[in-house]
């Protein structure tokens, strides 16, 4: 009885790992598809004006909530997008890191107001000083969190560098913005 237990109890926990293993590569697929489409999009952002900004957005599915900035280098707004948004609320250092690293790169979790948000920046081209940066909800950016109700049993939280969750399967925007419990562990 004790060795079944210790099989039983040694195949729930490889099931939960390979689980939450294929959760992970979901949700990072998910986040670097979106990555992606506005990488795509950004090759034309230079060029672009409020109205294709606008039409991405309805395209992609990201109208609520979300908005698309074009800006240069020195941060001074150029094209906005989307709900009004001054770009003193895009975080700091995400348009100097998108700059450097000419590869998109998300921010951690951040407040406007009392509304969670998510930033993803990219360089509109490798030589050019523009980035076009997408500040959106969570529940928007990670969908592939959000209410897994066929997952009967199985909590999915997702947090970003600082142990504050930013997308949870089950009471999701209850919980977005608090501290995972024992992080430093």
């Amino acid at each position: 009885v004790w060795h079944v237990a210790n099989t039983y109890r040694d195949s729930s926990t490889h099931r939960l790992l390979d689980t939450a293993e294929n959760l992970g590569h979901t949700i990072e697929a998910d986040m670097a598809n979106r990555a992606r489409m506005l990488q795509a999009f950004a090759a034309e952002a230079d060029t672009a004006d409020v109205w294709q900004l606008d039409k991405w957005l309805t395209l992609t599915g990201l109208t609520q909530d979300s908005v698309l900035i074009v800006l240069p280098k020195d941060g001074q707004s150029q094209l906005v997008s989307g709900r009004p948004l001054h770009t003193r609320y895009i975080p700091k250092g995400l348009l100097d890191e998108a700059m450097r690293t000419n590869v998109p790169v998300f921010s951690q979790l951040y407040f406007h107001g009392d509304q969670p948000r998510v930033a993803m920046a990219v360089r509109t081209s490798p030589t050019s000083d523009n980035v076009l940066v997408l500040a959106t909800t969570p529940q928007q950016l990670i969908s592939a969190a959000q209410d897994n109700d066929h997952q009967q049993g199985v909590l999915i939280a997702v947090t970003d560098g600082t142990g504050r969750i930013v997308a949870r399967s089950v009471q999701g925007d209850r919980f977005v913005g608090t501290p995972v419990p024992d992080w430093q562990k």
